[in-house]
This record gives C-alpha cells, structure tokens and sequence, in this order.
C-alpha cells in the first residue's frame, strides 16, 4: 500500500517518472497478483519513451486481463505512433470487440480511417462511438474525433461549430487550463481560416479576464497562434516574449515547444530562414522529448511540415522530403504534408508521383470551400502540373 501510495505521488504529484517506476515495480514485485501495476509501468515506459518495454509491459497486462480493452488499445496507441497502422489497426479492432462500454477503441479506428483517406468509414465510426458514449468526457472525445475529421477535409466552420459544445462538455471534467488549451488555443488558428478572426480575439479575451496571474498569460500561446496564422510577425513577436517570461513560472513542456515553434515562425515571416529552421528544429526536438508526444500528435505534424516548408525554401529539399515522409508514415493522408511533397517533387520534374500526391489532398479537400488556402494552392498545383 506504501509503494502504491508513493508511486501515485511521483507520477501525479511530482510529475517524477523514474521515481514513480521504480515504486510500481516494487509494487509488482512484492505482489504479483497486482496486476494493475503492470498497466503503471508500462504506461511509465511509454513517458520515459521506452517503446520495446512499454510493449512488453502492455503485452503482460493484456495476458493477465484479456478482458480488459485498455492494453489492447494502448498496444495499438503505440505501434499507430511507429507508422505500423496495420497493426495498429488490428489491436483497436480487438480492443473494440472487448471494449464493454469503451469507447476510445472505436475513435481511434475512425481515426485510422481519416489518416489513410476512407472518409465514408470514419463518418460511420464516429457515429458508432456516439452511439457508445455515455459519459461527458466520452461525448467530448467524440467531438474532438469530429473536429480532426473536419480539419483533415478543411471544413473550418463546421469545426467552430462544434468548439462551444465541446468547451461545454470539457468544463464538466477537466481544469480550466486544460479546458482551454485543448479546445480554445488549440484551434484558435481555424478562427484565421474561417475569417472570423475578431471571435477568436473576443475568446481569448473572455479566457485573459476569467484567470488569475500568472495563469492569464496561457492565454498568449492562443494569440502567439492567431497572430502566426494571420502572418503578424510583430504581434506574434510581443505574444512570444510573455511566453518565454511564463516558462520561468510554469514548468509545463507545452510551452517549451510552442515557445520555439513561435520565435521559429516568427524568423521565417521575417525571411530569416537560418534562424527559423534553427528554432522549428529544436521545437521538435522538444517536442519529441516531452510527455506531450503521447497525446499531442498534431503538433508534431505542425512542426514537421512547417520545417519541411522552410528547408524547401531555404533549398535543403532532400531534408524537406525527410521531414515530409516522417509526417506521411504516420498519416498517408496528411494534406498539408501532400501538397508539399507534390511541391517538391513537381520541382524535380517527378509529375507521376506529384500528380499521385496531389490526388490525395484534392479527395481530401472535395468538400472544403472553395476558398479554403490548401484548396486553393492544390487548384493552382494543378493547373501547373496540366492534370
């Protein structure tokens, strides 16, 4: 009970890794028939990024409570986070047979679906997992599922039509803060898109008067994005600095990387390419070595064809093309990842293969407006390629 006790402490409290190992595996080592604990190392293994351990771990889990739908989808969690989503795939659907209620196996299909390109079978997922939610935070997680289906087909206004409901829901089991990042700052660029702008600065607004110092300055990393979509170096500029200031309060690594994405973007709207690519690659660098790469997958999608963005300009295309197939591994169907390689390789003269790239964003984007920017830039790829 002492070690429980402790390592729940480390890993909650503390936020301690290691220490809170080290305690569940001496729980597991004085009783074996705590299996639960098995779940606790291997989801330990996952944060300290020991991928072969956390599988053995799960894999252990799931032997000892194969009834039990959560190593299943943990087990498929990871090998969709390798690129091995036909595994992946396979794990969600054993998961889903046992889920008994769960409904993150079905969401995690629908979103296999969305990143390989079957549309129709994601549609169909996302409502078989309405169907199955019953609790708040279930309900919000299938509108999250929702709004990355929408982003993925740049359908931005059914996306903020979806944000209030799903605000709504997350007040209900989550903090303030969390509320926040997860709903408001994290899609606060679709407000730049939809040219909706001056809603997305009266939100920020509601969000800046209804905190406390120095929990109010969250609230820049929503204007340092907006000001990043809309291109506003100078604003974006002021944004970052109140971030870079927050950092020596919070210790949260979501500001560390987004804190570098910004001065990265910043540098690259300037024109100075060296130092942009210098500041997006140790935004991923961060990123990668944060507990947020369990969760936060999009933002490294970000990173990656934002870099990939300026390698191409900064004329590093084999680097760009790097970047690019660490994004399509993961996600075949990515569109801005798409139409940069069919940029890249329409540069080199590759048409057949730019032509096939382009292809998947023009299905993607089929129902988007037909001023949507990604939309657009495949429309004028298109003509230039003569397909």
């Amino acid at each position: 009970l002492a070690f429980t006790y402790l390592g729940s402490t480390y890993l909650y409290a503390a936020n301690d890794a290691d220490n809170a190992l080290e305690a569940f595996e001496r729980v597991y080592e004085l009783d074996p028939r705590e299996d639960w604990a098995l779940s606790k190392i291997a989801y330990l293994h996952e944060v300290k990024h020991n991928r072969e351990a956390a599988i053995e771990y799960y894999t252990r889990y799931h032997e000892s409570r194969p009834d039990d739908a959560s190593p299943l989808n943990s087990l498929g969690k990871l090998h969709r986070r390798s690129g091995e989503l036909d595994i992946a795939r396979q794990f969600f659907a054993r998961a889903a047979i046992v889920a008994n209620g769960m409904v993150a196996p079905v969401l995690n299909l629908a979103d296999l679906d969305v990143r390989e390109g079957r549309y129709e079978a994601a549609l169909a997922r996302l409502a078989e997992a309405e169907q199955i939610a019953s609790a708040p935070r279930q309900h919000a997680a299938v509108l999250r599922g929702r709004i990355a289906y929408h982003a993925q087909r740049g359908q931005e206004q059914q996306i903020l039509a979806l944000l209030p409901t799903l605000a709504a829901q997350s007040e209900q089991y989550e903090s303030p803060i969390n509320m926040m990042m997860s709903v408001w700052i994290d899609n606060i660029e679709h407000y730049v898109t939809a040219q909706r702008v001056e809603e997305g600065i009266e939100l920020l607004r509601g969000f800046e008067g209804g905190l406390q110092p120095p929990l109010n300055s969250l609230v820049d990393v929503g204007y340092l994005r907006l000001s990043l979509a809309m291109r506003d170096a100078e604003a974006a500029s002021a944004h970052a600095e109140v971030v870079d200031e927050l950092m020596k309060t919070l210790s949260l690594d979501y500001l560390l990387y987004q804190g570098a994405y910004g001065h990265g973007m910043i540098s690259g709207i300037r024109g100075d390419l060296p130092a942009a690519i210098e500041q997006l690659e140790r935004a991923l660098a961060l990123f990668q070595d944060s507990v947020s790469s369990l969760k936060e997958e999009p933002d490294a999608w970000q990173i990656m064809t934002d870099l990939a963005d300026h390698y191409l300009r900064n004329g590093q295309d084999e680097l760009a093309s790097e970047r690019l197939r660490d994004v399509l591994a993961v996600y075949p169907a990515h569109v801005t990842a798409n139409l940069k390689m069919a940029e890249l390789l329409h540069a080199r003269g590759e048409e057949q293969d730019a032509a096939a790239h382009l292809a998947t964003v023009t299905a993607a984007l089929a129902e988007a407006d037909e001023n949507y920017p990604l939309r657009v830039a495949a429309r004028d790829l298109t003509a230039s390629l003569g397909t």
